[in-house]
């Protein structure tokens, strides 16, 4: 198997207010039914907050956000196709949701705006639960 060099996304741990607290916004991939947080690869150059912002409005048409810059994290996995590996690696931040309702592009196929612990029930990947656990307990003004 050949080893490619690391490719690097970024992404946001998007919510918005309601009476009972917080509520996340997770996207299910089209291809393998997997939730997760709105997210991309950066283009080269891109800086990753830049990356970030775009992906979202991509992915959701979401840009009316209020980033919360002091909150983030970074994944790194392995990803392996056909003959080839890489390591991703995922910067992740803290958004609210000012304005706007979710439009989905075509590599999502459902949206799920859910409290940490209906959000947690959805998220298979255990980095992916942590994350949202940390980013539920930042606390914000």
């Amino acid at each position: 198997m050949r080893t490619l060099t690391p490719r690097h996304a970024a992404g946001f741990v998007l919510f918005e207010r309601s009476s009972g607290g917080r509520r996340y916004l997770l996207l299910r991939n089209r291809r393998h039914g997997t939730w997760g947080f709105p997210k991309g690869h950066c283009d080269p150059g891109e800086a990753l907050l830049d990356c970030a912002r775009r992906e979202l409005a991509e992915e959701t048409s979401l840009t009316d956000v209020r980033v919360y810059a002091e909150f983030s994290r970074t994944l790194t996995y392995r990803v392996r196709q056909a003959r080839e590996s890489w390591d991703k690696i995922v910067a992740y931040f803290l958004a609210e949701k000012a304005s706007g309702e979710v439009r989905l592009s075509d590599e999502h196929d459902a949206a799920s705006w859910g409290t940490r612990l209906e959000s947690q029930a959805l998220l298979v990947f255990e980095d992916l639960r942590r994350l949202l656990d940390e980013a539920d307990a930042f606390e914000i003004d």
